[in-house]
């Protein structure tokens, strides 16, 4: 009979006469032994009997229940089932295998990088050239010269900078192309075209004011699509990505919401040149009687900056270049702000204009009307 009981007869006998333990209580028996036993002088536990079959009707059934039971902690190889695998007629158990990449919004245009990654690579080189000119204020200053007029003041510093900042970026992405004021003009067949002001408002940091600030911005097809301000004497840092928002210090930000042209502060910069700045103080004469008053910061990337946190309602300014707006009127356009010239033109040397919304029609109107455009 035993031969014909192949799962019985492995069972361990009771020891007495009478017919064999029934199924269940032999596997009873086994459990009691290892409590009282332990795992045997080895460490180990004691193998159980082979079992050559299984209890009539359990099917797939029993061994999801037996995995899941002791499954492992995730990525160990072992299987883990939730609810849905216990309910009847459920479907097979999930497999175990590797942990799927993190899934992400895609970028909105076809871009040759993210720009994320270009941001992670401009930022902290912006932080550590604006902690070397703070760290400058405490000694006699930087060498001073000028270039386009007396008033147009360039340092030692603005020429080291960007002369880092080329050298730091073209290392970690040699194929790029780069574009600074202090003359930095290389070609690069990546698509992506860096625009640096290693000192946006040299004026203000050789006197020690605040306003003053390190921007990059890396462009694709000629519109940028990250950008850093690192504002030193402010501890702000902004940022921005394409589509991707704009924060001060790692807190997002929003433009204003003023509730007329009347109520808004807005700022604006002057040119070096004496007869420029003449026409535009006529302009101003125009201008400040109708809007809340005006501010002159002398940092074009601080003033979009400062529009985009709502500091400032609105800002203008004329004779720009790429590299002194663009990673500011990034941050101001991510903020919400709208950024471009007067007749619906993209931001350039000729004009640029940023405002929310709500007020853009009315201030570009009274721009036009006061001649802003003409200087």
């Amino acid at each position: 009979m035993a031969e014909n009981r192949p799962i019985q007869s492995a069972l361990p006998s009771t020891g007495g006469p009478g017919p064999r333990p029934r199924l269940h209580r032999a596997r009873r028996d086994l459990r009691r032994a290892d409590r009282v036993e332990g795992h045997g002088p080895a460490g180990r536990r004691p193998r159980r009997p082979r079992r050559r079959g299984r209890p009539r009707g359990c099917g797939d059934r029993c061994r999801r229940r037996r995995r899941g039971r002791r499954a492992g902690p995730p990525g160990h190889g072992r299987v883990e089932h939730d609810r849905r695998d216990r309910r009847p007629g459920g479907g097979p158990p999930r497999r175990a295998g590797p942990t799927p990449a993190l899934v992400t919004d895609p970028t909105p245009t076809d871009l040759p990088t993210d720009p994320r990654q270009l941001l992670a690579l401009a930022r902290p080189l912006a932080e550590e050239v604006a902690a070397r000119l703070v760290a400058s204020l405490d000694g006699a200053g930087p060498a001073v010269t000028s270039k386009s007029t007396a008033t147009d003041l360039v340092t030692e510093l603005d020429t080291w900078a960007e002369a880092f900042l080329t050298e730091r970026l073209l290392a970690a992405r040699p194929h790029d192309a780069v574009q600074g004021e202090e003359g930095a003009d290389v070609t690069g067949t990546s698509g992506v075209t860096w625009s640096i002001d290693p000192i946006d408002g040299t004026v203000n940091f050789v006197h020690g004011l605040p306003g003053f600030c390190v921007s990059i911005a890396a462009k694709v097809d000629g519109r940028p699509v990250a950008g850093v301000v690192a504002s030193p004497l402010h501890r702000d840092v902004f940022t921005a990505t394409l589509g991707g928002g704009a924060f001060r210090n790692d807190r997002a930000i929003h433009v204003a919401e003023p509730a007329s042209v009347a109520r808004s502060v807005v700022g604006t910069g002057f040119g070096y040149d004496p007869d420029r700045r003449r026409r535009q103080a006529e302009v101003l004469t125009r201008v400040l009687p109708r809007i809340a008053d005006i501010r002159r910061g002398g940092a074009a990337a601080v003033d979009l900056c400062s529009v985009a946190c709502g500091r400032l309602d609105a800002y203008w300014e004329v004779g720009l270049n790429d590299w002194d707006h663009a990673a500011g009127a990034l941050v101001a356009a991510e903020a919400g702000a709208r950024v471009g010239g007067l007749a619906g033109e993209a931001p350039s040397e000729r004009f640029i204009v940023a405002a929310p919304q709500v007020i853009w029609d009315d201030l570009v109107a009274l721009l036009a009307e006061a001649g802003a455009d003409a200087v």
